[in-house]
């Protein structure tokens, strides 16, 4: 589920309950990766003259924590503008989408790579589930999460150099992909045939010039 764009502060007594109640929480997604809501702002009484002020623009992770957790009054307020009853219910008693996250596998199965050439091209590596579920990566952290769970990811495609086969494979039981994540992996610039259509590619139809797998987790 899509976050909400803005949440708006309307005074600053509000912006330092705010800034008491983020400073003092952390939270941490089910992959382990710990998180802070931004807590540190350089605005003033005068800022709130002419009325409220944005200060989160929040994922729907991050709504999920603040539906759950936060005591901050405005922030809930917010929260039960934009979400139903029914939603906000299934937060609170640990029954939505975002509760039930999908099993984790560091096992592997290779469906299909070329020989690896050191190259100082990055890789492109795109992850996608069998039921056509997109799994997005966090290029600050390095993790993946699949849509619809928790955590905070910023592209469809992952970015990395990766000079052998090995070190592909160490990064893939590294990120704990959930079972049955297809992974491919690409040197960029290389024919995007495997990259947009790799369950249906045949070898023949690979460009074997560049870094290509193609990687089943279990």
């Amino acid at each position: 589920m899509a976050g909400i764009d803005k949440i708006y502060c309307p005074d600053y007594p509000s912006l330092l309950e705010w800034i008491d109640w983020a400073s003092k929480n952390k939270f941490k997604y089910p992959n382990g990766v710990e998180f802070q809501f931004i807590h540190e702002f350089e605005l003033t009484e005068d800022s709130f003259k002419d009325g409220e002020i944005p200060i989160l623009n929040t994922s729907g992770s991050d709504d999920y924590y603040l539906i759950k957790y936060c005591t901050v009054g405005f922030v809930q307020k917010r929260m039960r503008e934009v979400y139903s009853t029914k939603y906000i219910q299934s937060i609170l008693d640990g029954t939505s989408s975002f509760d039930n996250p999908r099993p984790r596998g560091n096992k592997i199965k290779v469906l299909y790579y070329t020989p690896f050439r050191r190259d100082k091209r990055l890789n492109e590596l795109s992850a996608i589930l069998p039921d056509g579920t997109r799994v997005w990566y966090n290029s600050f952290d390095n993790y993946w999460t699949p849509e619809n769970e928790l955590g905070e990811s910023d592209c469809i495609i992952g970015w990395k150099r990766i000079n052998s086969f090995k070190s592909l494979i160490r990064q893939v039981r590294k990120w704990n992909l959930p079972k049955g994540t297809i992974l491919a992996c690409n040197t960029y610039g290389c024919n995007r045939y495997v990259y947009e259509n790799y369950l249906y590619a045949k070898p023949s139809e690979l460009n074997s010039e560049n870094n290509v797998a193609v990687i089943l987790v279990k």
